[in-house]
């Protein structure tokens, strides 16, 4: 009896441990955009302890994407790991831009009971500014270096990522307004008319 409920108690754990997994998305999981376009696309972490522990006392990672489509314009960091002014010294952030990746690097230099106010089950890591370039396709990788919890534990084995994407259409070409229409309807018709004067 005693071995049956000690499996009992080890698979409630593990199906505790499973369903409470940190995950890592994009909102809008997938955006339409033309050309000469911008769009913000919201990075998300999820399930992590809601006003309690664990939660994010740091991360690093980078996000990928197609530089022959979309253009990498800023990043807005949250200040769910502290005040991202460096005038207050609760953060230490370092944005490194590639190519085709960017990296993001924020660290807090909060305290774990500090972290744990600030922070829910879910919330906004950063905004990530992108612009079409071209028409196409681009998906939204996701890479994690580091996720560390308020103690400095590392909590990045197990966490899930999910990919966004990015479409960007060709813009319209604008047609001509109707006042524009009608100008040009009226000197045609002047020009028609002087030149018949003209000839006669």
């Amino acid at each position: 009896m005693k071995t049956i409920k000690i499996f009992i108690a080890s698979a409630l754990l593990l199906v505790a441990q499973t369903s409470s997994a940190i995950s890592l998305s994009f909102n809008p999981a997938a955006a339409n955009i033309n050309t000469g376009d911008s769009v913000a696309i919201d990075l998300m972490i999820h399930d992590l302890g809601a006003t309690g522990a664990p939660s994010l006392g740091a991360f690093y990672l980078s996000v990928g994407f197609d530089n022959t489509v979309v253009g990498f314009d800023s990043v807005d960091y949250a200040g769910f790991l502290g005040n991202t002014d460096p005038a207050f010294f609760e953060t230490s952030i370092a944005t490194t831009v590639n190519p085709d990746n960017v990296e993001l690097d924020n660290f807090s230099f909060l305290f774990d009971f500090e972290l744990d106010a600030l922070q829910s089950a879910d919330f906004l890591l950063a905004t990530l500014n992108f612009t079409g370039i071209n028409t196409g396709s681009s998906d939204l990788q996701l890479s994690v270096f580091d996720l560390s919890d308020a103690l400095g534990n590392d909590i990045t084995s197990g966490v899930s990522t999910s990919t966004g994407l990015i479409t960007v259409n060709q813009s319209a070409v604008p047609l001509p307004s109707l006042l524009t229409l009608l100008l040009a309807a009226l000197v045609s018709s002047y020009l028609g008319r002087a030149a018949i004067k003209i000839r006669s």
